[in-house]
Parts: structure tokens; C-alpha cells; sequence
């Protein structure tokens, strides 16, 4: 069975994540590729499951890689994850900075994502970020994670986490891409560019 490429989105709350992957899905799908879609597990609320609680992070874990599999097996050219198993790694260091989880809680968890027995290594992570101000003034005003301090910190570990993300999956190509000056067309056509030489390639 052929791999598909695996696309991971992660970034900046309000960097344009959710619009880039319709219009990716979109543009690929016009090319007679198919595409799955796992929407991202973090935002989805359940009474049962309260966020803040000290098992909603392997929750998150949990389901993606449940989703994931689920997705392998309909023979897509292509799936892409709004904030995957490579993001967990990155909430897990923001987590940790702010004091949210334990050194040892984030090194358990780093490591049952990173393990080479997990076969859902992501082929693109890309990145969209967006200043503290700007993910503001996008999101109307601030909200109850949306406010300078949290976008903050959440910039600062994301830059932390890019410096290391290869340390964890040194198989995934990081695209790195400031979404402040670009239209969402822009975007998605920096994310597309290498899914197709990927597909490009496996077809040879």
C-alpha cells in the first residue's frame, strides 16, 4: 500500500490555519488527488472530557493517532491534520513553561509520540505565524487564550520548538511561513508546493 503525504498545520492562534487547508484540500482535489481531512481534536469540547484536566493532553494523543489510522486506510494520495502528533509535542513544552504539566509529564508524553514504533511521522509541518498583535486584531479582541501574555509564550516555544523538531521527527520537512502580509491564496500555495513535489516524486 502507498504512503500518502502526510501534512501536519501548527502556528500562531489566528495565523490562518483552518482557511489553508480548505483551500489545499481544495486545489489538490481539483487535480484528482484524494485528500482526508482530521480536523484538530484539541477544539472539540465534551462533557465528559473538561480541558485543563491531567489526562485531556493524552486524550488529544490518543485520538489523533485513532483518527490518523482511520485515514491511512482509505488509500488517500494526501492527509492533511489541523495541529497532529508534532504539535502535541510542541503544547507539551508550552504546557510545561507554563506550569501546566511536570518536567517528567512532558518527557512521558514527548516520548510516546517521538518512539520510532509510531509510524505517523508527518512529511510537512507547516508552520503559520503571525506577531502577538496581529493574532490579536484578528481574533476581534482578547479572549480566554487569546491575550498578549499567552501569545507571548506561545511564540517564544514555538521558536523553541523549531529548533528541536527535527529531533523528533528528522524525517519531516519544516515550511515556515509568516501569513501577516500574505492573502490566504498565498498561504496555501506556499503549504501546496511541496505536498505536489512530494507527490511528484512517488510517482516516479
Amino acid at each position: 500500500m502507498k504512503k500518502p503525504v502526510i501534512v501536519e498545520l501548527t502556528g500562531t492562534p489566528e495565523g490562518g490555519k483552518t482557511s489553508s487547508i480548505e483551500l489545499v484540500k481544495n486545489i489538490l482535489e481539483q487535480q484528482n488527488f484524494k485528500v482526508g481531512v482530521i480536523t484538530e481534536a484539541a477544539g472539540r469540547t465534551y462533557d465528559y472530557l473538561p480541558k485543563g484536566t491531567s489526562y485531556y493532553g493524552i486524550w488529544v494523543i490518543v485520538t489523533i493517532a485513532k483518527e490518523l489510522i482511520e485515514e491511512l486506510s482509505k488509500l488517500n494520495d494526501v492527509i492533511i491534520i489541523d495541529r497532529g502528533l508534532i504539535d502535541r509535542i510542541f503544547w507539551n513544552l508550552y504546557a510545561y513553561n507554563n506550569g501546566d504539566i511536570t518536567i517528567e509529564e512532558k518527557l512521558i508524553r514527548d516520548s510516546f509520540i517521538s518512539n520510532p514504533y509510531m509510524p505517523f511521522k508527518a512529511d510537512i509541518l507547516a508552520v503559520l505565524t503571525i506577531p502577538t498583535e496581529e493574532s490579536i486584531k484578528r481574533k476581534g479582541s482578547e479572549g480566554r487564550f487569546v491575550t498578549s501574555d499567552n501569545i507571548n509564550l506561545y511564540n517564544e516555544c514555538l521558536k523553541q520548538f523549531l529548533e528541536k523538531v527535527n529531533t523528533y521527527s528528522e524525517c519531516t520537512n519544516i515550511v515556515e511561513i509568516c501569513t501577516l502580509n500574505l492573502n490566504k491564496q498565498q498561504v496555501a500555495k506556499q503549504i501546496y508546493n511541496p505536498i505536489i513535489e512530494l507527490l511528484t516524486k512517488s510517482k516516479k
